[in-house]
């Protein structure tokens, strides 16, 4: 591991769920870094396996459920330790987990207990170094978490997330999503982590809500030299804070590269097609290029070929019978033949 610029290094994962008798591979050999006090996107449609990598790196992939069938990844803890969270065992990521590395969840609504108050939800956050204990025994300790190093650890990460003291009574059904997404932020800041995985943290927010929450983020990135992996289907969302992406399709990586880079001079044909999807005012006129076809289905993604090949315009021979490798581009890497063959995609 690169340990002057690294705080994550994912190399080879793979994922599968148990799905009717068999196995479906949802993530497939995605590798890529996360820079110390950077910023990853993670870049996607729905399917794409996005959430399933959080899911894995947090060690959330219940047994019953699927497995990590292949891969590896290792964190640079601050004491300067190399800690394997995939490949090293359940003990190794619960050292982490809620302290090192945390989570803003998909679904905030969901995510919060309707039955308790805010409050004792993130201070159950703040005391996650009781490992082992069963679910009901911590919940109520968080519940008797009223000592002053808890309040002032809740009232700090409060504070950071820019969520308002006076709600810290309230239940989430009396908070807006702006303020549950809030929440959620500060419950992950409580420990003062180094990296926080922050999966669609935007999703079902206003614009100007939005906004505010990517303000943030940016904020606490610059300010606390925080890193952050944002999984996202908005790229432009992720243009707001992000240094790096990872273009996902089908389960595999089909592009990895500054983010200013792909939005500019996309390589993949996906890529060109995301980016030439998005409205812009240039493009009020002509109208947006919508990626013609639709994404495979979870379960029915092809075993061999390029799984982009059918609706991509530069199909070639090899597409269909070869998985193409990431190969080395002017700014990053493309999973495409073309760079192999010589060739180049146009926005």
């Amino acid at each position: 591991m690169n340990r002057d610029t690294n705080i994550l290094e994912v190399r080879g994962l793979g994922v599968e769920y148990y799905v009717g008798g068999g196995l479906l591979r949802a993530v497939d050999g995605v590798s890529f870094d996360v820079k110390k006090g950077g910023a990853l996107a993670i870049v996607g449609e729905s399917g794409s396996g996005k959430t399933t990598i959080a899911s894995a790196l947090m060690g959330l992939i219940m047994s019953w459920e699927g497995r990590i069938r292949e891969g590896s990844a290792v964190f640079g803890a601050d004491d300067g330790e190399i800690i394997e969270i995939i490949g090293g065992g359940a003990h190794e990521l619960g050292r982490l987990r809620g302290r090192e590395i945390s989570l803003i969840p998909q679904d905030t609504a969901a995510a919060l207990d309707p039955l308790m108050r805010i409050y004792p939800q993130i201070a159950e956050a703040a005391t996650a170094d009781n490992v082992g204990k069963k679910e009901k025994s911590r919940r109520r300790e968080a519940r008797r978490a009223t000592d002053d190093a808890v309040r002032e650890k809740v009232m700090a990460a409060a504070r950071k997330a820019r969520f308002p003291s006076d709600a810290l009574d309230a239940y989430p059904h009396q908070l807006s999503g702006g303020q549950k997404q809030r929440s959620a932020i500060a419950a992950a800041l409580v420990n003062s982590p180094s990296l926080i995985i922050a999966d669609e943290p935007t999703s079902g927010l206003d614009a100007a809500v939005a906004r505010e929450i990517l303000s943030t983020l940016k904020e606490l990135k610059s300010s606390r030299r925080l890193s952050i992996i944002m999984i996202t289907h908005d790229i432009r969302a992720a243009a707001e804070m992000c240094d790096d992406a990872v273009i996902m399709y089908a389960g595999r990586v089909c592009e990895r590269a500054p983010l200013k880079s792909i939005i500019h001079a996309p390589k993949h044909p996906y890529s060109v097609g995301l980016m030439n999807a998005i409205l812009s005012v240039s493009k009020i006129t002509d109208g947006v290029k919508p990626v013609e076809g639709s994404p495979p289905v979870a379960g029915s993604f092809k075993t061999r070929g390029c799984r982009f090949a059918e609706r991509c315009a530069f199909k070639m021979e090899i597409c269909e019978k070869s998985d193409p490798p990431l190969l080395k581009t002017s700014a990053g890497y493309a999973a495409c033949f073309l760079f192999q063959c010589g060739g180049e995609t146009k926005k």
